[in-house]
């Protein structure tokens, strides 16, 4: 797998590609790609984040306990 810099790199590239190309429908399929690889790297950004934890108790515990007679 590649690393959301990479990804970024390939974006960047598409967009110059897309300054280059010769026909508007070369331009629009780089944009698209460039949009593509910066989804990517965001999607691999948003992997390598630590999760939140949401739950401060083990599974099956109560926040109040029976009270005994």
């Amino acid at each position: 797998m590649y690393t959301a810099r990479e990804y970024r790199e390939f974006a960047a590239q598409c967009i110059k590609w897309a300054t280059e190309a010769e026909t508007g429908d070369a331009e629009r399929a780089f944009i698209t790609l460039a949009d593509d690889w910066t989804y990517a790297a965001l999607y691999v950004d948003r992997l390598a984040r630590p999760r939140p934890i949401f739950r401060q108790r083990p599974i099956g515990q109560i926040d109040n306990p029976p009270v005994q007679p």
